[in-house]
């Protein structure tokens, strides 16, 4: 069963052409499995910096972090 889909069909008309089908689809040849590392990398990167920014302030509690004290006036 051959379907031939018409790329200017209804769907594709206001898009802008950075969304055009040709664009979207991959063409032959493409390593799929390329997406998921790139994907995880993505997520991993995202999710650090969350985890870090919500748990900065109890990991600093946790681990007695304290701040330099104040240099002194030179004199």
């Amino acid at each position: 069963m051959n379907v031939r889909v018409d790329v200017t069909s209804s769907g594709d008309v206001g898009l802008p052409p950075w969304l055009s089908r040709e664009r979207i689809v991959a063409r032959a040849g493409f390593n799929r499995w390329l997406v998921p590392p790139a994907a995880l990398a993505i997520h991993l990167c995202i999710g650090m910096s969350y985890g870090l920014s919500v748990f900065w302030l109890p990991l600093s509690r946790a681990l007695s972090v304290v701040s330099r004290p104040p240099r002194p006036v030179p004199k």
